[in-house]
């Protein structure tokens, strides 16, 4: 995993902040980032961690240090860390049309880009969704989903694209992070089109 690349998610009050980095140490677990990231991941006391090896997604979490700075990089070592698997197909899934907001962030040329597209669902569940849209996402991306599951309900969720068809219009979205009180919104109302 040493000189691997991974995304660094943090939540703020408004919206997410990421930035790429790359493992430099594995034990204890540190991540080397361009330097203009720095102020964003300063005092902040527990971070998220994306990785796509090629096979599967794995996110992992902990707490960090002090940022440390080192010339045009910045250094972040976690002090308590734990990876877990992304794997959200054993969640039954709902048809469901719900318009949607998908933020797709990339890293283009050592820049963070973000795009905002409105998007249909195809179906949900506790894991993920299957979102049509216009414009082509590539697998891999990490995006946020903005839904309103009915009138008074919106979710928030940070997720990874995990698969698409051919032209990258249909994605399959693997969620990996909720905001706020999403995850229960969206279990009652995924319980409510079950009944």
């Amino acid at each position: 995993m040493v000189g691997e690349s991974v995304m660094l998610l943090v939540h703020t009050d408004d919206r997410p902040q990421w930035a790429t980095a790359r493992i430099a140490l594995r034990k204890p677990l540190t991540v080397e980032f361009d330097v203009a990231y720095a102020d964003v991941f300063s005092g902040i006391s527990n971070l998220m961690i994306i990785h796509d090896s090629g096979r599967k997604y794995t996110k992992g979490e902990g707490k960090v240090g002090p940022v440390q700075v080192r010339g045009n990089s910045a250094v972040l070592a976690f002090e308590d860390f734990r990876w877990e698997a992304v794997d959200n197909r054993d969640n039954p899934r709902f048809e469901t049309k719900v318009q949607v907001v998908i933020r797709a962030i990339q890293d283009i040329e050592d820049r963070i880009e973000v795009d905002d597209q409105v998007g249909m669902s195809m179906d949900f569940s506790l894991g993920g969704a299957l979102i049509k849209l216009r414009n082509p996402i590539h697998k891999g991306q990490l995006v946020e989903l903005r839904a309103t599951l009915d009138s008074v309900q919106t979710i928030r969720a940070m997720g990874v694209v995990a698969h698409t068809d051919e032209p990258g219009t249909l994605v399959g979205i693997s969620f990996i992070d909720y905001i706020g009180s999403a995850r229960y919104s969206l279990h009652q109302y995924l319980s409510r089109l079950a009944a």
